[in-house]
């Protein structure tokens, strides 16, 4: 049983508001386990109670709250301004979400959850992570359902931040990574093995023979029979 900050009948005004104690939150940011959000988040409403969490008026103040503890604890660490933005909207956009408790429960609970994980991050440096993700698609590449959300699963960041920070990091998207990843395994395939090219396709993660031909076109200068048959007659490229 916790107790809580207000007496049972107490009405919520801006005056007893400043009474909630936000250490709890920020405890989480700097040492709470991923997945744990939302144990944190329990434990705050229930010392507000639940009667003063039918308020909007404080669940508009917890929302915002949060947002710009989690915001300034995201940029303090290292996270852009705009990533942290792009993942979770400004305080304005935040209001959206306080209609219930349960939907400022799950907003607060991704947006702790993913600065946990940005924290992870950045204590070990974005190269580590980078590198993971190579590693995934690497061993996922075959599969045409890798995608953004997947790989960034793979690394426990959400796919806004992973998009941004690979391409910072690597240079290219991810897409075009993975699409250039291909075109070389494909070319080695085409080289060095008599597949079919349709086989070539479905080993390097493309069902669709003439969709495969086009991407190699465009990555190699030439179709896929073109290149293998350059390659035949010992001529490079």
């Amino acid at each position: 049983m916790h107790d809580t900050f207000f007496d049972a009948g107490e009405p919520v005004t801006l005056r007893n508001l400043g009474r909630i104690d936000k250490k709890p939150i920020e405890a989480f940011l700097q040492n709470g386990a991923a997945g744990g959000a939302a144990g944190a988040l329990g434990m705050l409403f229930s010392s507000i109670g639940e009667t003063h969490m039918k308020s909007t008026l404080m669940r508009l103040y917890i929302t915002l709250d949060v947002h710009i503890a989690a915001k300034a604890f995201a940029e303090d660490i290292g996270v852009e301004r705009e990533v942290f933005l792009q993942c979770f909207g400004s305080a304005e956009q935040a209001v959206q979400h306080i209609h219930t408790r349960e939907s400022v429960r799950r907003y607060l609970a991704d947006m702790l959850d993913q600065c946990v994980a940005w924290r992870r991050v950045y204590s070990r440096g974005s190269a580590f992570m980078i590198e993971k993700a190579k590693a995934y698609i690497n061993e996922q590449y075959t599969g045409e359902d890798i995608s953004l959300e997947r790989v960034a699963a793979a690394v426990n960041v959400s796919p806004a931040y992973f998009s941004h920070l690979f391409k910072k990091e690597v240079g290219v998207s991810l897409i075009s990574y993975i699409t250039a990843l291909r075109m070389e395994k494909a070319k080695n395939l085409l080289s060095c093995s008599n597949m079919k090219i349709s086989e070539v396709a479905r080993q390097v993660g493309y069902s669709d023979y003439h969709y495969f031909s086009g991407m190699f076109k465009r990555h190699a200068g030439l179709t896929p029979s073109e290149f293998r048959a350059m390659r035949e007659t010992g001529n490079t490229r």
